[in-house]
């Protein structure tokens, strides 16, 4: 059985393969010991070395970047870089730790990247296992979001989620503030809760599914790839 799994993934429009970009979104990473890489690569495995920002610095450029971490927090930090197919998608994930407060990090990475779009999940084996989605939805949203798989739809409303001016003509944003268990202005988007806890996803699965079901009702028709 596989340990639940934290997934952050962010979109931005930002030119993230700016050498400015990847500084400021390293120098938060070193910033806490918890969260601070190890290793970087532009490819697998992700094995060279790093003990600082300009070391890790010097593979930025490089398309994919890869960095992880091994001890602490295990976890990896994946940027694909503004291009061609659209936005850039930074994707985090990492051991579930339930001390650590995982929605401060989801806020700080949207106020980093200027995020249009993200989502803070909680992925365990019983969802893998009982998601109501279609084989390729479940693929895509355990896996995090890119410029291209959200053409279609979004594949899923994950336990908090970030949506940007871009998308507010979708919303029913009086309708989330009621039933959403927290509804912050991020940058102007809104930022929410399906519950109080991410640990819901663990102890109380089904509340939190129901819950889900309910708010999946704020979007436009179509918005998601499956419908409520």
């Amino acid at each position: 059985m596989a340990k639940p799994k934290i997934l952050i993934s962010i979109l931005t429009d930002e030119d993230t393969k700016q050498v400015e970009f990847g500084e400021n979104l390293l120098r938060f990473f070193f910033s806490n010991r918890l969260l601070s890489p190890e290793f970087a690569s532009n490819f697998e495995p992700i094995n060279k070395p790093i003990a600082k920002e300009s070391d890790a610095i010097s593979y930025w450029s490089g398309n994919p970047f890869f960095c992880r971490k091994k001890h602490r927090i295990v976890s990896q930090l994946s940027v694909h870089h503004t291009g061609k197919f659209g936005s850039g998608a930074i994707i985090f994930d990492a051991m579930y730790v339930d001390k650590f407060n995982w929605m401060n990090l989801f806020k700080e990475l949207i106020l980093i990247s200027k995020a249009h779009y993200g989502y803070l999940h909680l992925i365990t084996d019983y969802e893998r296992d009982n998601s109501e989605l279609q084989q390729e939805d479940a693929y895509s949203f355990f896996l995090g979001a890119f410029p291209t798989s959200i053409k279609g739809g979004m594949a899923e409303l994950a336990w908090a989620n970030y949506f940007g001016t871009r998308w507010s003509e979708f919303i029913d944003s009086d309708f989330l503030t009621k039933n959403s268990a927290e509804m912050d202005s991020v940058l102007g988007g809104n930022l929410l809760s399906v519950t109080n806890s991410i640990d819901d996803l663990i102890s109380n699965y089904q509340i939190f599914n129901e819950t889900r079901r309910i708010l999946k009702g704020s979007f436009r028709g179509g918005f998601f790839r499956t419908g409520v």
